[in-house]
């Protein structure tokens, strides 16, 4: 029985997939943008988690303010939805006209460690339409490899992963994902981490974010440390007129001791704060509607 409704379930969002690739661009944001603007009014549990996230990050703020950048998040993943249906148009020759790289923080912050040959770690998180920033880069002639965690649905996870191998990407699956991003960094390519939310106690560390203890992944770190490649925080900026930039920060100096454990857990602060300064400057681009804080540190 779940086999059929898997099942069911693809072929009634495949035919969404192909009207929102085949209706004008336009057209299709009006229509996943007034979706989710009804999710806001009938999704009230990640409403009420993206609330308590937002008193959290910003306790200074106005239930307005709060509100406003609520109702922004909903507008996002109606707004990704469109972008992800329509990466098949997407090519080499107009990628330009949606997708360009910031003019200050662009891609000279990450070409100078490929003219070094050293391998390159992206970090990001959940901004704006993020499976499009992937995409654009590899179309721009870097592609990389990112870790992936496979939808619960095999049919529409084989289409998602068909649509992110498009441009020249490969996506890895979490499991057994360290392996092959070692290998993969030292032979100086480069691979992308989205690295903002909670992990189980026993598969990262624990750092501060937003002022508040939050298990992070500590994969990043043991990479950069591992292979000395450059870390370069980076994420996507939805623009008024709904085109896109890459924003590309400066290298990352990793801090090295020579204690592991103590290496791995400050250069994961550094790496978590980037994203918070990132997430300060773009609020109402952010993925709010995840329990970034549920693994709970261990009772003392």
């Amino acid at each position: 029985m779940r086999h059929w409704n898997q099942w069911l379930t693809y072929v009634v969002a495949e035919t969404l997939i192909r009207g929102l690739r085949l209706l004008p661009r336009a057209v299709a944001l009006r229509i996943t943008r007034s979706a989710a603007r009804a999710a806001y009014y009938i999704d009230r549990y990640h409403r009420r988690i993206m609330m308590d996230n937002l008193c959290t990050a910003f306790p200074e703020w106005t239930n307005a303010q709060r509100d406003r950048v609520c109702r922004q998040s909903f507008l996002n993943l109606g707004q990704l939805l469109t972008e992800v249906c329509r990466l098949p148009r997407l090519n080499k020759d107009n990628i330009g006209k949606l997708v360009r790289y910031d003019q200050v923080y662009g891609r000279e912050n990450f070409q100078k460690a490929y003219a070094e040959g050293r391998g390159v770690l992206f970090l990001t998180g959940h901004f704006s339409s993020w499976e499009l920033m992937p995409f654009a880069q590899a179309l721009y002639g870097y592609p990389l490899k990112f870790v992936v965690r496979p939808l619960d649905n095999p049919y529409l996870d084989a289409k998602l992963t068909q649509y992110r191998r498009l441009s020249g990407n490969t996506p890895i699956g979490k499991r057994n994902a360290l392996r092959a991003l070692l290998q993969s960094l030292r032979r100086g390519e480069a691979v992308g981490l989205l690295i903002d939310q909670a992990v189980q106690a026993h598969e990262g560390v624990w750092t501060n974010f937003f002022g508040r203890p939050a298990c992070t992944t500590h994969a990043p770190a043991l990479l950069a440390l591992r292979t000395g490649a450059a870390v370069i925080p980076a994420h996507l900026v939805r623009n008024e007129d709904d085109t896109y930039r890459m924003v590309f920060y400066k290298e990352l100096e990793l801090v090295r001791t020579g204690r592991r454990e103590q290496d791995i857990l400050v250069n994961t602060q550094r790496f978590t704060q980037a994203i918070e300064s990132m997430i300060c400057q773009y609020p109402d681009q952010w993925l709010w509607g995840h329990r970034r804080w549920k693994t709970q540190p261990p009772q003392e």
